[in-house]
């Protein structure tokens, strides 16, 4: 069982690498992983929430369930590496102490959301929730609204782009 969003993100792997299609997959997603628990645990040391820096670290490179199955193709590991990329750009936008609404963190934490949720829509909800907590913990109430209403127009825009291509090659368009 794969999502639809997931076999959606392989066919540019699979046209561009052909026979090293499977190989060229694994090592991305090992890389995506890679980067996504070196981010979180960086931004985890930066915060108040350092001391359990280590024992995080320790646990995603040791966890049988994803650091070393980084390698078997599947959806889970990118869902969670991209969630990993989307919370630790929101501690990081709480530890800069920015106050526009707008920011690259909301950008790199919405996208990554979306492309988690293209690949499990299921994850949808952790996203609107996630986004939601961060609008009322950072923001005033009409910069809470307008950064929510942003980051959800990203992920709408990403769900809708999944459902097109999929009513197009449903009906042969």
């Amino acid at each position: 069982y794969w999502p639809a969003g997931y076999p959606l993100l392989m066919w540019p792997l699979l046209i561009l690498l052909k026979g090293g299609f499977f190989f060229g997959l694994a090592f991305l997603q090992s890389l995506l992983y890679a980067v996504a628990c070196a981010f979180f645990v960086d931004e985890l040391r930066q915060s108040r929430l350092s001391r359990f820096a280590i024992p995080v670290a320790l646990f995603l490179t040791f966890n049988p369930t994803l650091a070393l199955n980084t390698i078997a193709i599947g959806y889970e590991l990118p869902t969670v590496a991209l969630n990993l990329i989307a919370i630790a750009a929101m501690m990081r936008n709480f530890r800069v102490l920015k106050s526009e609404t707008l920011s690259i963190e909301l950008f790199i934490s919405s996208v990554a959301f979306s492309l988690a949720a293209l690949m499990q829509p299921r994850l949808l909800l952790i996203a609107f929730f996630s986004l939601l907590i961060w609008s009322f913990a950072k923001y005033r109430r009409i910069a809470g609204i307008l950064f929510l209403a942003t980051s959800l127009l990203i992920l709408a825009i990403a769900r809708s782009e999944e459902h097109t291509s999929e009513l197009q090659s449903r009906f042969g368009i």
